[in-house]
């Protein structure tokens, strides 16, 4: 059965009324549903006060208010267990929706899945296209709304979410090869351990975009919210500890990433721009090698 916003907002009334009868989590869907669905009100009411005026855009604040009403529903939703794939990118990741829910039409569902690089190439050559190319505006507001509504559903900041988010399976010591006692599956208080927000995450996520691609909007979130990112120039002390890691590990560079403090793509750029520069080095030493072995000849 599809819910208007009203229905939705009636039911996150009802059950707010009756509180201790249903589990934490979902009261606070429900009161995060009230607060949005107060939200909502409010702008339309501002909107259509403002209506004889200039017209503008749609209001940025009801949009908002619109996702959030929407994610929490998404939500409080049962979801069937997750599948996990192979990405694109080689790893395994977990399926942001499992099963496809009823009612749920083929592209939607396609979109909340991992894809491997054979299933993309068999959608497209069966016509079913993803949008691409740069986020827009819109989508980069949808995206920083709906984050914003899940942090209030779980309680958690900013700082939290993105740690556990961007975590991956490793153990305790942080050497990253997830044969320890690692807390991918406790979140280390009440609520859901790392791997059901992550699954939860992203399934919210893709709701939010559903012409996007999930992998596109795990790459655009890992770029724009990963807290590795935005470290500044190298120093002298870091190219020279990459070096030592890369040693230790090879070119893994998720275990790199967790030791080093950046992004693994991060590591792997630089260091290919220092072989590019060690390269272009040892050509011009070699170059002034050789005209002062000449010199030295014909002395």
């Amino acid at each position: 059965m599809e819910l208007d916003d009203d229905d939705i907002a009636a039911l996150a009334e009802l059950l707010h009324s009756y509180p201790g009868l249903l589990s934490d989590r979902v009261e606070a869907a429900a009161r995060a549903l009230t607060q949005a669905r107060a939200a909502a009100s409010e702008v339309t009411q501002r909107y259509a006060n403002a209506r004889s005026g200039t017209a503008t855009a749609t209001s940025t604040a009801t949009a908002t208010a619109t996702q959030r009403i929407r994610l929490a529903a998404a939500l409080t939703a049962r979801r069937p267990p997750a599948a996990h794939h192979e990405s694109t990118d080689g790893s395994e990741q977990e399926d942001a929706a499992g099963a496809r829910p009823p009612g749920a039409s083929p592209e939607r569902q396609r979109g909340h899945r991992w894809l491997t690089s054979k299933s993309l190439r068999q959608m497209r050559q069966a016509g079913v296209e993803f949008a691409k190319g740069k986020f827009t505006a819109d989508e980069s507001s949808a995206i920083d709304g709906a984050i914003g509504a899940f942090l209030d559903l779980h309680g958690l900041d900013r700082p939290a979410l993105y740690q556990r988010l961007f975590r991956k399976h490793e153990a305790a010591g942080g050497n990253g090869n997830g044969n320890g006692s690692g807390n991918d599956n406790d979140s280390g208080g009440s609520g859901p351990g790392d791997r059901a927000i992550r699954r939860e995450f992203w399934a919210a996520m893709a709701a939010i975009l559903p012409r996007r691609q999930i992998q596109a909007i795990y790459h655009y979130v890992h770029r724009r919210y990963h807290p590795f990112n935005y470290q500044g120039p190298w120093s002298a002390a870091e190219d020279h500890r990459l070096a030592q890691l890369i040693e230790e590990h090879g070119l893994a560079w998720e275990t790199i990433s967790r030791i080093i403090g950046r992004t693994g793509t991060n590591c792997r750029d630089h260091w290919r721009y220092m072989q590019g520069l060690s390269h272009t080095q040892k050509m011009r030493q070699q170059s002034n090698g050789g005209r002062q072995d000449g010199g030295d000849q014909t002395a």
